[in-house]
């Protein structure tokens, strides 16, 4: 693109659009990655992350057709420290954040970094932790066996 939003911009009218990160081999040995990395400090003297430091985000835009903010979110992955990290140690939530259509998304999931689950439940406080908004009438919870 000749006006790119960041270092780097992929763009294509009239076609899908794909960045692709390819690996070849015959073992299990070698695969394709996809790195988001966060330091304090600056790259020549990087330094630790702290408590509520977001680690990287991955968003999912799409045009509204403002002339103010043509791209509006309609969802997001945030991975956030959660706790003080320490060397080996990296605590990090994963959350999640759905659009139910207003100007940006809202936290819908949380993964903490004890591995504790929060649907519509930022703080769970068990494995799967289900909280439904007040004044609905959605279930909150079902389970379906097949047999």
């Amino acid at each position: 693109t000749v006006i790119p939003d960041g270092a780097l911009e992929v763009s294509r009218d009239g076609a899908n659009t794909q960045l692709v990160i390819s690996s070849y081999d015959d073992s299990n040995s070698y695969y394709p990655y996809l790195i988001l990395r966060k330091a304090d400090g600056t790259e020549a003297d990087p330094d630790l992350v702290h408590d509520n430091d977001i680690l990287g985000v991955i968003q999912f835009k799409g045009s509204d057709n403002d002339a103010d903010d043509v791209f509006l979110s309609g969802a997001e992955i945030i991975a956030k420290v959660n706790g003080t990290p320490t060397d080996g140690q990296m605590p990090c939530d994963l959350e999640f954040y759905t659009n139910n259509g207003g100007t940006g998304p809202d936290l819908s999931m949380i993964i903490k970094e004890d591995g504790k689950v929060g649907i519509g439940e930022e703080l769970p406080n068990a494995i799967l932790h289900v909280t439904r908004a007040a004044n609905t009438n959605a279930d909150a919870l079902i389970l379906m066996v097949a047999i």
